[in-house]
């Protein structure tokens, strides 16, 4: 069977609870600051920028970066950078791994009850052959949030790739059996669990 593929998520698809919780993690100035942050003007360059991600990557990265020179507490605008700066396409240039880790570690910094930042950057150590970094963040993001499901696919997948399964890996491939969105993972969930336990997951067991 084919492992489903798993993608970066793109938090400005979410703008309006993402930005709301990107204000409410804002520091106070300290009187020595010598720009007032301005959060309203970040968050709508971030909801213009959310938009260009996937036709206009170049245009967004200057939207994004001027939001965090506006307001440097908008976690939603440091993982879009990431974004970015992990998937440029091939004509473009090379991805920048470092860079994008460097901007999902800001966002989760600043979003400690967002899984999506500890997702990506589990993606990212993953695709740079961190793989003991990878499952820690995907761990951390099943921590932040226990029902995301993407975050419970990436961790539950790489465990079964390491073979370094826990107690709580029946439990997260009952949630994707159940409640994953792709078909594809719910039967490479089902599948896991036949395989582990010999009965599949239904609802109500």
């Amino acid at each position: 069977m084919t492992r489903p593929r798993h993608t970066t998520l793109h938090i400005a698809l979410f703008t309006l609870l993402i930005l709301s919780a990107c204000a409410s993690q804002r520091p106070a100035p300290s009187s020595g600051d010598s720009a007032i942050p301005d959060p309203a003007a970040a968050e709508q360059l971030a909801v213009q920028a959310g938009r260009l991600l996937d036709s206009e990557p170049a245009k967004a990265e200057a939207m994004l970066q001027e939001a965090v020179r506006l307001d440097p507490a908008c976690g939603v605008a440091y993982n879009n950078l990431g974004v970015i700066a992990m998937n440029r396409p091939s004509s473009s240039a090379a991805p920048d791994l470092f860079a994008a880790a460097e901007y999902f570690q800001a966002a989760g910094r600043l979003m400690p009850g967002r899984p999506d930042p500890r997702m990506n950057l589990g993606l990212v150590m993953e695709r740079a052959g961190r793989l003991d970094d990878a499952l820690a963040a995907y761990a951390s993001a099943v921590d932040a949030s226990p029902n995301h499901v993407p975050s419970l696919q990436a961790l539950t997948s790489l465990e079964f790739r390491l073979d370094r399964t826990t107690t709580r890996t029946i439990e997260h491939l009952k949630a994707i059996s159940l409640h994953s969105p792709d078909p594809a993972w719910r039967d490479w969930a089902k599948d896991k669990l036949l395989r582990q336990v010999g009965t599949p997951a239904t609802p109500g067991r």
